[in-house]
């Protein structure tokens, strides 16, 4: 858009590819129809000669043909260059390229992923930076800042993490992953401002390395380890403003690419010291798991002699009633035989339940004459004396 006169002055718009490429079928059209033309009044003219100019005319134009049809496939973006100059887009399918005067790039449209420096397969993490193993790549390794050092806006947080055994100056491993694609319709504006996907990949892992240097030279490790999401923002943002996708950024300076994301998907303190603090974490385990069985055992030790407090307790208590209950039946018992006793006929009915007893504990027999005898023959005239009535009075005990 031209910003003076307002109007449309850019090459890569939709409607002035749609123009290009009708001039292009055009005259493609037309100066095949005028090959054949004339390659066919040729051979009428000549039909006799064996070298006829048409023949061979047609055949060329035919093998020129084959040549200028190109293909396009469905996961695919085209653009055609008119003698190295993009002049338009072209969809998936069967596509004309004039041979020799026009150049068919292409590129995929699927979602591209980088990581950088490598895959991990592909990272050399030995300790030294030289003598890299064929193949390989080195990592990446960015320093940190000191707890003295960090930022201005991250020393209020030093207190929370100043116990923290990583809160030091440490130069971990990064690794960065991008993902980006190139926009349909915008493949010619890619091809003009960057060319390649080697040269846009290359320029995004600069910028992401520079990125990510400059915000971990603000913070410790826990402080990185914290502001993960923030960080990626900030590389997300880098990488936006490198293709040209911010909103204040000119069309013209646009890679024409959409960056879906850009993180950090590892940061590796290194081989000893993740070690150290798997051991660090594995012994406060140990500790928290010995706490626990002991704490465990205090409490059952507790509960089993809680138990057995209130075992006995409740034994004792249940003795201590039972005894109370018996020496309260023996004292009414004895007060009652006291009451009874004070008359003729309660001092009888004792006599009674004396010799009644034992007569049953003993097996004896009441012969006459015997002291049993006589004792039961003063019994029965007790009993006459206070009233009572002696039926069937044995034979010698009658009384005069």
């Amino acid at each position: 858009m031209n910003r003076i006169t307002g109007t449309n002055t850019d090459k890569f718009s939709e409607e002035t590819q749609k123009k290009w490429k009708k001039k292009m079928f055009w005259w493609f059209l037309i100066v095949n129809v005028l090959i054949t033309i004339i390659a066919i009044t040729t051979i009428v003219i000549n039909p006799q000669n064996e070298l006829n100019v048409g023949y061979i005319t047609i055949a060329v134009q035919l093998l020129y043909a084959a040549l200028s049809i190109k293909i396009v496939g469905p996961t695919e973006l085209g653009g055609i260059l008119l003698f190295g100059d993009p002049r338009c887009e072209v969809e998936s399918g069967l596509v004309i390229v004039p041979f020799g005067i026009c150049e068919l790039r292409k590129e995929t449209r699927l979602v591209i992923q980088r990581q950088f420096p490598g895959e991990p397969e592909e990272v050399d993490k030995s300790s030294t930076d030289q003598n890299t193993k064929p193949g390989m790549v080195q990592p990446i390794r960015v320093p940190t800042a000191s707890p003295e050092a960090v930022d201005d806006e991250f020393k209020a947080d030093m207190t929370a993490f100043k116990d923290e055994p990583i809160n030091n100056r440490m130069t971990p491993e990064v690794s960065i992953i991008v993902r980006f694609q190139i926009r349909k319709g915008s493949y010619l504006r890619f091809l003009t401002n960057i060319g390649t996907l080697d040269s846009a990949i290359k320029q995004m892992r600069d910028t992401t390395e520079t990125v990510t240097g400059i915000e971990f030279a603000k913070r410790t490790p826990p402080l990185i380890i914290r502001d993960r999401a923030k960080i990626n923002n900030s590389l997300k943002d880098s990488v936006e403003t490198l293709v040209g996708e911010k909103p204040d950024s000119e069309p013209e300076e646009s890679w024409g690419v959409n960056v879906i994301n850009v993180q950090l998907v590892d940061v590796d303190f290194g081989k000893t010291v993740n070690e150290q603090l798997r051991n660090v974490i594995a012994k406060k385990l140990l500790k928290q798991q010995t706490v626990t069985t002991a704490e465990g055992a205090r409490q059952a030790r507790e509960l089993e002699g809680a138990g057995e407090k209130s075992y006995l307790t409740d034994k004792g208590l249940g003795d201590a009633a039972a005894r109370e209950a018996l020496l309260k039946a023996e004292a009414a018992g004895i007060d009652a035989l006291r009451k009874v006793t004070g008359t003729k006929a309660g001092q009888l009915a004792l006599h009674l339940k004396v010799v009644q007893t034992a007569l049953q504990s003993a097996n004896y027999s009441i012969i006459p004459g015997s002291e049993l005898y006589s004792s039961v023959g003063g019994i029965m005239e007790m009993a006459r004396k206070v009233g009572l009535s002696i039926p069937n009075t044995p034979k010698g005990l009658e009384t005069k």
